[in-house]
């Protein structure tokens, strides 16, 4: 049987069973569970991947064969059940999703991004082995994603259990030596300015959390510029001086959204 004969079958067996009122999503969390509990074949990668295949199964376009392999098993399991909605239903909220209907926010092609293909008869021997190398590719993409977002939240969370534990020393930035230069027109600030406005940093810090949490007196110029009201070419200027004067050092880099910003300390 070719795989536009078996996805045609499918899809009636499908459709005989009642349950096109429930959205292609609740139908993939669904059938991820059930594989993933299973393990009557290989499971779908992702319970995205899966809500894909049924949104183009119920478009009436082909299905690849490890896509119909998936979900030929899952129908059969279905079609012994006395109640197939309230079998999906069950098994999509055991995946953590709630059961949602076709059209109302979780059926339609907004929420579940759904690749068809319209290949005509004359043109199938030779376009459905790309797209069934796609879906395979696609499919091997969403594995590999899934084991790099794991991956990274496991290296995350052992990195934090380590700074925790002070195994890991935070990279403190020293200030290089700079050559004398001039500075530019309204950015220089006396002596004079620069300690008056150390002492409006000395208020701000005391009565704010730390930029850093380990060390005390900690600020980035934007909270100072917010916190006082001062102009950035104005604190960037005394930061500078203070920073000669030895009464402020750096003390290392925090992410502020999309951009890093340099952490100072107050000394002493």
């Amino acid at each position: 049987m070719s795989n536009a004969s078996r996805s045609a079958e499918l899809r009636a067996r499908l459709e005989a069973l009642k349950v096109n009122k429930l959205s292609f999503s609740t139908l993939g969390h669904a059938s991820y569970t059930w594989l993933n509990e299973t393990k009557a074949v290989s499971p779908f990668t992702t319970p995205a991947a899966a809500s894909q295949m049924f949104g183009i199964l119920s478009k009436g376009e082909t299905l690849g064969q490890s896509s119909q392999e998936r979900i030929a098993p899952f129908i059969e399991m279905l079609e012994a059940s006395e109640n197939p909605s309230a079998t999906i239903i069950e098994l999509s909220e055991r995946n953590g999703h709630a059961a949602q209907l076709a059209g109302q926010g979780g059926g339609s092609v907004e929420e579940e991004p759904i690749t068809v293909f319209h290949i005509t008869e004359r043109m199938r021997p030779i376009l459905q082995p790309i797209v069934e190398r796609y879906e395979e590719a696609q499919a091997e993409v969403e594995r590999i994603r899934e084991q790099f977002d794991a991956a990274r939240t496991e290296a995350s969370t052992l990195l934090n259990m380590l700074k925790a534990a002070g195994a890991v020393e935070r990279k403190v930035y020293k200030p290089q030596k700079k050559m004398p230069q001039k500075q530019s027109k309204g950015s220089h600030v006396s002596e004079e300015t620069a300690l008056r406005i150390l002492e409006q940093i000395k208020g701000y810090v005391a009565s704010s959390p730390p930029a850093l949490e380990d060390v005390p007196g900690s600020f980035t110029r934007p909270e100072i510029e917010r916190g006082l009201g001062l102009h950035h070419s104005q604190v960037g200027a005394a930061v500078e001086r203070l920073r000669d004067m030895g009464h402020i050092r750096a003390a290392g880099i925090v992410k502020l959204g999309n951009q890093k910003a340099n952490v100072f300390a107050v000394v002493g």
